[in-house]
């Protein structure tokens, strides 16, 4: 690890600064032993050059078996095996395809980009509690292990927090599409890898996704999705009123409705707005006021 990333990494508790204490040689440029420390005295430790921020009981069943099945199983020359026979299997060029992935990010020359389960060892935490500050980056990056993550909302939600307003977050995986499921296509390329069962996580987007897209990709057997990070959920205006009979607002046909009434009541206040010739909206707004300020003046 670089000691200048004292200054990038946080606490992904607290989101709080970190302090480095080294336990190597400090003339040495890369920080190969040593600890981060936050504000509330969590410690983090670095080996052989990884920070690792997990702590205990963090990770789920699903992804403590996925950790141990990488760090045991699946070895360099396993991994590369298995993506070349996955591209050649179903005939694509994964040069090809990697460059489209990385397309979608639109990235800049000087865009900051977090790429996830990447193999490289950056650093090690779980998806859903990142290291990193608000809106830290311009792009997120995802390919190959969203779905073991035990809580993909939280993990979506994680991914759109350290991406800076407007940027891009792109997360795929396995999942053959839709239509081909129950197909003879289906059938084959499932028996042959049960991870090819999982559905493309839409429910599990955060509010702030916008412009979203979902296309499957790669022999149509992984689903890939990429968003841009908006403040917030959509806008709505509560407050702009409906033309006709019914009338009201968006505000007013969610939180002013009738349903806490008895049956009785309802029709006779429907009969009344239908005599006065006005919305029930404006007649409910009326009679609410009238009485309220009847009651204060008293």
């Amino acid at each position: 690890m670089k000691p200048l990333l004292e200054q990038v990494y946080v606490c992904p508790k607290t989101k709080a600064r970190l302090r480095l204490e080294r336990e190597d040689d400090v003339s040495n440029p890369e920080v190969v032993q040593g600890r981060l420390i936050s504000q509330e005295g969590t410690e983090y430790p670095i080996e052989d050059g990884i920070p690792y921020f997990i702590f205990p009981g963090q990770l789920g069943d699903l992804e403590t078996k996925s950790q141990s099945e990488y760090d045991h199983v699946y070895t360099e020359e396993f991994y590369q095996n298995a993506i070349d026979w996955q591209f050649a299997s179903l005939y694509e060029d994964e040069d090809r395809v990697r460059e489209f992935m990385t397309d979608q990010l639109h990235l800049t020359p000087n865009a900051r980009v977090l790429e996830l389960s990447c193999g490289l060892n950056y650093f090690a935490s779980s998806a859903a509690l990142l290291p990193f500050s608000d809106g830290y980056f311009d792009a997120v990056f995802h390919f190959g292990g969203f779905n073991d993550f035990e809580d993909p909302k939280a993990a979506f939600e994680e991914l759109a927090r350290v991406v800076k307003k407007g940027g891009k977050v792109v997360v795929g995986d396995e999942s053959v599409a839709p239509w081909l499921t129950g197909t003879t296509f289906g059938k084959i390329t499932c028996t042959n890898n049960p991870l090819f069962e999982y559905e493309a996580p839409l429910d599990a987007l955060p509010e702030s996704a916008r412009d979203v897209t979902v296309r499957w990709i790669i022999g149509n057997c992984f689903y890939l999705i990429d968003f841009r990070v908006g403040d917030g959920p959509p806008q709505l205006n509560l407050d702009l009123p409906h033309k006709g009979r019914r009338g009201g607002t968006l505000r007013s046909r969610y939180y002013g409705r009738l349903e806490g009434v008895t049956p009785e009541t309802k029709e006779l206040a429907l009969a009344a707005v239908e005599r006065r010739g006005c919305s029930m909206y404006e007649w409910l707004e009326r009679l609410v006021r009238e009485a309220a300020e009847r009651d204060l003046a008293d």
